[in-house]
């Protein structure tokens, strides 16, 4: 649980760092959908 946790902290950061903001903020959303889910 915490190594999953540390990877979306990773996964956000470069979700964040990503040019494009449009894509940045789909992404996001994906994971944390994706996150609920599992």
């Amino acid at each position: 649980m915490q190594f999953r946790e540390h990877s979306a902290s990773r996964l956000v950061v470069m979700v964040e760092n990503s040019v494009d903001v449009h894509a940045s903020q789909q992404i996001r959303f994906t994971g944390i959908i994706y996150l609920i889910n599992t």
